[in-house]
């Protein structure tokens, strides 16, 4: 698909793809298959670059991840924090941090002002 942007003024909204005039976001939503008020909250902080504003968005989903610690393989991050007593947001924060090790995913939590 080529497509090239014609105007970045807020007022009026125009791009042409592949031959076609777009005047509207609803219309560019549409035709990228994405959600009107994705398209329109990325217009509106001022993202008006045609391949980053129609871009698909990311997903957050923690069910697709699989564990495998002690030899039970976990489904879900959730499932993984209650049967070994964390708290979910716990985990699920030290998953977004990059750790993958399903130990180290296990350790206590350590607090500073421990007495």
């Amino acid at each position: 698909m080529i497509a090239n942007e014609l105007t970045q003024d807020k007022a009026k909204i125009c791009f042409e793809v592949d031959g076609k005039v777009i005047n509207s976001l609803s219309e560019l939503a549409t035709l990228y298959e994405l959600n009107k008020s994705t398209v329109r909250n990325r217009w509106n902080r001022g993202v008006h670059d045609l391949t980053k504003l129609t871009a698909k968005p990311k997903t957050r989903n923690f069910t697709a991840r699989k564990i495998l610690y002690h030899g039970k393989r976990y489904a879900s991050i959730k499932d993984f924090a209650d049967d070994n007593h964390l708290n979910c947001s716990t985990v699920r924060s030290r998953w977004e941090r990059g750790v993958r090790n399903a130990y180290d995913l296990a350790k206590p939590v350590r607090h500073r002002n421990a007495e």
